[in-house]
Order: structure tokens, then sequence, then C-alpha cells
């Protein structure tokens, strides 16, 4: 063999042994670097997740769930506070109440959702629930709507007020501050 050649078969050996240590050490100060990130956020009680479910089981079956595209834990208040979130209400394995909102908070020590920025939550009896806040009380089957709140059956009867209180159901209904209600006469739905 030539001494140009042996000289390039080092050197791509050299090379080559350079970039595999190059890669094993950037490995590890990445896990490195990842395993103090999370340790930072544990410590401080707080952690970051990306597409986070929260579920609810009541009496062993799905009582509700969230999703949402992002939550920061706070743990030392026992709360999450989620960014773009959707959910769902079951009964009987079926869902009976559907929801949005921009922002919200799920409250881990008292099972509390609250939703802001502009709520909006449909049932399965066709009941549609605007208010710029929407709060499912989780020991209690009561949801809280502040702010703009407007209740709609289809083409049955609408509500407007500032709050109201009401069960998934929808079987109980309080509305306080302004409210107003109307029922079209020549509804089949008459229902709300």
């Amino acid at each position: 063999m030539s001494k140009k050649l042996i000289l390039s078969v080092v050197i791509i050996i050299i090379v080559i042994a350079i970039s595999v240590w190059a890669f094993i050490v950037s490995a590890k100060i990445t896990k490195d670097l990842k395993k103090e990130s999370i340790e930072s956020q544990k410590s401080s009680g707080n952690f970051d997740a990306k597409n986070l479910v929260i579920i609810e089981t009541k009496d062993g079956q799905k009582y509700w769930e969230v999703f949402a595209a992002s939550g920061v834990y706070d743990q030392k208040n026992n709360l999450v506070k989620l960014t773009k979130v959707k959910g769902n209400f079951y009964k009987d394995n079926n869902i009976v109440l559907s929801f949005d909102a921009p922002r919200g908070t799920y409250n881990e020590k008292v099972k509390e959702i609250k939703l802001m920025g502009g709520s909006r939550a449909l049932t399965d009896k066709d009941v549609f629930i605007t208010a710029k806040e929407l709060m499912f009380a989780g020991k209690k089957d009561l949801i809280f709507a502040n702010g703009n709140v407007r209740i709609k059956q289809s083409d049955a009867a609408m509500t407007l007020s500032d709050k109201s209180v009401f069960n998934s159901a929808l079987t109980h209904l309080i509305n306080t501050g302004n409210a107003q209600t109307f029922v079209y006469p020549n509804s089949k739905n008459n229902k709300l």
C-alpha cells in the first residue's frame, strides 16, 4: 500500500472515532440536561406537559375526560393550568356533555374544572351553552356559568343571563343577573 492510502485510511478512522465519541458525549449531555430539567420541575412543584389527558372516574366508570394542548402543574396549589381545552362528561358510558375553551384549570384537590376565555358546551339533548367562564364543580353535579351566559335548545328556547347554575342533565337551572327567557311557541321541543 502506498503512504497516501495508509494516511487516508488513518484519517478516516480518526474522523469516525471522533464522530462516535462526539455522538456519545452529546447524547449523555442531552440526557443529563433532560433529567436535570425534570428534577428541577419536580423539586419546584411545577411540571409542564404537552397533549395532556386527565380522566376522572365515578363508580368504576368514566365520569369525565379533559384534553389539553399543554398543561403546567403547580403542586403547591394542586392546580393544572391548561391551554386549548376540550372534554366530555359521561353517563352510562355515553357522552352527555362536550365542552371547549381556550384556557382552563383543573384543581386536583376538589376535582374542579374551570374553563375561561370564552367557553362552550353542547349536551346530548342539543342544548348549546356559551359563557365567558364555565366551572364544573367536581364533587357536586353542578355547573356554574359566568359572564354573558347563553343557553339555547335548538329552536325551542333560549335564556340569557349574567350567571347561571345548573346540573349536567339541565333538569335544574337558576339564572341571575339580567335574566331573560325566550320560548319559541311553534317549536316541537319546548323542554328547556
